[in-house]
């Protein structure tokens, strides 16, 4: 019998229902009487068989056996799918109850719908979870901004560790060590106060009171050193030493919030500052006199202050009665600033180089002053940053462009003249064309017989500016040299001047007054 006939002969029998035993015909996927299904297909091949048949007609399998095999697989993934749950590895989990619930073989329905149903469960339970972690990991936030470490770490380790990304596991780190250390410290200061280290005690304290402000020992501690601290700032102020009773409050100025203690620390803050003012300033001036003034009525009894006083104002007294010209020195510089920053002094330049002929005392003797005059002779050797161009623009014409053509751009001398309220400062700059070098000449200062803002009106001004060039023209030759020269803001910004035809003019005065003078013009003006 062919292959073909066995077919029609099976077609024709009809199939039993594996369920209820009904008979049904070949052509019904599912039975007429209860509904089960009456092909499957084989667990092995995937061949579609009768479902009352026990073997595949295709590979042979023993489909009983083979669904056993199949149950008994689908129950061990469930089982491991669950583990995976409790452990909160919801992932792994989803994906291998997603193989089970895509099967759709009418034997492993019920294995089927268990693992659809498990995965709601999953993700609902995973969803659940993430919103707990953001939560405590806010919550672990706001514990270590409020400085406590204690329940910040309690915060983090309830979140799960397959919920804990890379920064919640810095945080965790960075929390565990503060923890650590806060230990550590409070063990080393217990152990500094048993054996009366004093000494050693602020660092603890301060290290401590950072990581957290309400540690009750440190706290308990920096009281008790704080009322011995404040006892000795007090003695040693009645001492007037400022200074001393100053650095020590600095000791506990970061642990201690005290009213009584911050208005103690003020006071000697401003006692200190006003003690090294009037020990360092470098000259008298108003602003010293006004520090003496309040420090004198801050510590009447101090006798260091009322000999300062004294002297001071007697010093003024002489500067006010028109002996000296110019503010009378009072205390040699000092070598760093309130704060402790070094103070360095322009003794002078740094870029610029001494000529074998200049003796360069002159500008150590007066360090600073000489600043302007040395950028203003820059400015003529065209060697300065900035070029600027004061000539009044009446100069433009024809006569003044051929005379640019013959003159030498690159000039090789030049004076830069400061004419200041107090002195006038000139610097002779020279260009050394080889080595790329401006070399210092010459270096002058020469002092107004009187400063220019106690001048009784213009003319004595102009008298006084004219008896200063006469000295310095009487020493210098400067016939046929480049000038550029810097007036006093008061005589350029109180009113509009021509300044290259006030010079001019203060120049001629001068040389028609002195027929022997050297000056016959003036080259350039900047």
């Amino acid at each position: 019998m062919s292959l073909i006939e066995e077919i029609d002969n099976v077609r024709e029998a009809g199939l039993c229902c594996p369920r209820c035993g009904a008979g049904n015909l070949r052509q019904r996927k599912f039975c007429a009487k209860c509904g089960a299904t009456l092909w499957e297909p084989c667990l092995r091949c995937g061949t579609l068989c009768a479902a009352s048949e026990n073997y595949c007609g295709a590979c042979g399998t023993c489909l009983n056996d083979a669904a056993a095999e199949q149950v008994e697989q689908f129950d061990a993934d469930l089982l491991d799918a669950s583990q995976m749950a409790s452990d909160f590895r919801f992932e792994e989990a989803i994906a291998l109850l997603s193989r089970i619930g895509k099967n759709e073989h009418p034997r492993l329905a019920e294995h089927t719908a268990r693992a659809r149903e498990l995965i709601s469960r999953l993700v609902a339970e995973r969803q659940r979870q993430r919103t707990a972690a953001e939560e405590a990991c806010r919550s672990a936030l706001q514990c270590l901004a409020a400085s406590d470490y204690d329940g910040a770490a309690e915060s983090i380790e309830s979140i799960p560790l397959p919920f804990q990304d890379a920064n919640l596991r810095q945080l965790r780190t960075k929390i565990a060590e503060q923890r650590r250390e806060i230990a550590t410290l409070t063990e080393e200061l217990r152990e500094a106060v048993h054996q009366d280290r004093l000494l050693e005690l602020p660092p603890y304290i301060e290290r401590l009171l950072t990581l957290k402000p309400d540690h009750a020992y440190a706290r308990c501690v920096a009281r008790q050193m704080q009322k011995g601290l404040v006892a000795a700032a007090r003695n040693m102020l009645a001492e007037h030493r400022y200074d001393q009773a100053l650095n020590l409050l600095n000791e506990i100025s970061v642990w201690s919030d005290a009213s009584n203690f911050q208005q103690l620390y003020r006071q000697a803050a401003e006692l200190a500052c006003l003690a090294w003012d009037l020990r360092n300033a470098p000259v008298v001036d108003e602003t010293l006199v006004a520090v003496a003034e309040r420090l004198r009525q801050l510590v009447p009894g101090d006798a260091r202050t009322i000999r300062l006083c004294d002297e001071l104002h007697s010093r003024t007294q002489r500067v006010n009665g028109g002996q000296h010209r110019q503010p009378l020195p009072w205390a040699r510089p000092p070598k760093q600033t309130p704060l402790g920053v070094p103070v360095e002094w322009l003794s002078g330049f740094q870029r610029l180089v001494c000529s074998e002929a200049f003796d360069p005392t002159e500008l150590t003797q007066h360090p600073g002053r000489f600043a302007i005059a040395g950028g203003l002779a820059l400015a003529g050797i065209r060697q300065a940053s900035l070029r600027i161009n004061l000539l009044s623009g009446e100069q433009q014409g024809m006569l003044h462009r051929v005379k640019n053509l013959i003159q030498p751009q690159n000039t090789r001398s030049a004076w830069g003249i400061d004419l200041g309220i107090s002195s006038l400062k000139a610097v002779k700059l020279a260009w050394n064309q080889v080595k790329q070098q401006a070399v210092i000449e010459s270096a002058v200062l020469i002092e107004h017989s009187k400063i220019l803002s106690h001048a009784a009106n213009e003319a004595e001004e102009g008298r006084l500016v004219a008896e200063t060039l006469k000295a310095f023209l009487n020493a210098h030759e400067i016939k046929g040299e480049r000038l550029c020269v810097g007036l006093p803001g008061r005589m350029t910004l109180s009113r509009q001047v021509d300044l290259l035809k006030e010079l001019q003019e203060s120049l001629s005065a001068y040389a028609e007054a002195w027929p022997d003078c050297p000056v016959k013009r003036v080259v350039g003006l900047g």
